[in-house]
């Protein structure tokens, strides 16, 4: 017998029409990515090694603005959540 191992899929709250979230469903977006990344190891997770741009569908790239912001925000996690070194 075969398994495959998935990721479990990911919802977040869509914005509206004009691009507005309320807060409530931006922090709760923010809570389920926090959930998502493996802090004491960042580069394990397919978030960075396989980032998708949600407005595009097309993969981000390495040189990309908007992977640079997900990527500083990623590795600042353990400093953000006050983890221990």
């Amino acid at each position: 017998m075969h398994f495959v191992s998935r990721v479990p899929a990911l919802y977040l709250n869509p914005s509206d029409a004009a691009g507005y979230i309320a807060p409530e469903q931006f922090l709760t977006n923010y809570r389920l990515l926090q959930e998502r990344l493996d802090v004491e190891n960042p580069e394990r997770k397919l978030f960075l090694r396989k980032p998708l741009n949600i407005q595009s569908g097309q993969r981000h790239e390495a040189e990309d603005l908007g992977f640079a912001v997900l990527r500083n925000w990623v590795f600042r996690q353990a400093e953000l959540q006050g983890l221990p070194d």
